[in-house]
């Protein structure tokens, strides 16, 4: 942890910046990506429930 508050102390505020937009052009579209992934895991999650509160 110490190693990574050093980096950031060290680099400049730009760099940073960069760093922060060239994070969220990756992030943002494996969310899109994984989107309906997710939605049909929470389905399948949502179905065992209600299967196992029946029982």
């Amino acid at each position: 942890m110490n190693r990574l508050l050093e980096f950031l102390t060290s680099i400049d505020e730009t760099k940073l910046i960069i760093i922060g937009g060239l994070t969220l052009l990756t992030i943002i579209p494996l969310v899109i990506l994984l989107r309906p992934a997710i939605r049909e895991t929470i389905k399948i999650i949502r179905h065992l429930l209600d299967k196992n509160h029946k029982n």
